[in-house]
């Protein structure tokens, strides 16, 4: 397991420190998903992972996380040659590539990303060398929490949100399992994929919390900030 930084603690302490570790095992669980094979037999009547999101897309429109009214024209661009992405971010906001390295590789942008109050999206990558689909990652990813939770409790079961499907930005479709509770606030977690990596997105919902900075402007601004990602090679 690597080490996360004292940077990113809020006032409670473990805070921050805990989501990172939360956010990890979540994408450990994504990351497992290559093991996953989409004809397994289910006991009876116990919904998959899968049928979940056929189920969603047949009774609702794909929605899109991006708000027209933000002027993105003065931001900045993050581009990432390894996982071969850019994506658009405020100039008042920051960006922090430390934990670049190790098992669980990823990206922060805050609003601010230290003090006692903050707003972070955490942008996690993990392979996928069988190249799944969006859908049939997100999947994997629900049916291997189900498991995992049933076997130990420990945790956040994932199966229990409904995934949605998302038209991120130029083609690329994801799925959003909205109001995660991660230890002090609920989060979207945004899972999608291109060829042999997987992208799992997170940041705090829009609603009222003393632990965060801003969370309804700021997480109009994350939705925006995710609009703007765009694949490179």
């Amino acid at each position: 397991m690597m080490m996360f930084p004292r940077k990113y603690k809020n006032n409670f302490g473990f805070g921050l420190i805990g989501i990172v570790i939360v956010l990890a095992v979540l994408a450990i669980v994504g990351g497992g998903y290559f093991y996953y094979q989409k004809n397994i037999k289910l006991q009876e009547n116990a919904p998959t992972g899968k049928s979940q999101v056929q189920d969603f897309e047949k009774n609702t429109e794909k929605t899109t996380p991006t708000n027209s009214q933000i002027d993105t024209s003065t931001w900045k661009t993050y581009r990432n040659e390894k996982y071969g992405f850019e994506v658009k971010y405020p100039s008042n906001w920051q960006i922090s590539e430390r934990n670049m390295e190790g098992l669980n590789p990823f990206v922060v942008l805050g609003n601010p990303l230290e003090g006692l109050k903050v707003f972070v999206i955490y942008i996690f990558f993990k392979p996928n060398p069988n190249k799944l689909s969006s859908e049939d990652y997100v999947s994997g990813v629900l049916d291997k929490s189900d498991k995992e939770f049933q076997k130990t409790g420990i945790g956040v079961n994932l199966n229990e949100y409904r995934p949605e499907p998302i038209v991120i930005n130029s083609g690329i479709t994801g799925y959003r399992l909205n109001g995660v509770f991660l230890f002090d606030h609920s989060a979207e977690l945004i899972y999608f994929t291109r060829d042999v990596n997987a992208y799992n997105v997170s940041f705090p919902v829009a609603e009222e919390n003393t632990n965060l900075f801003d969370p309804a402007e700021n997480n109009k601004t994350a939705r925006q900030i995710l609009s703007t990602f765009k694949f490179v090679q």
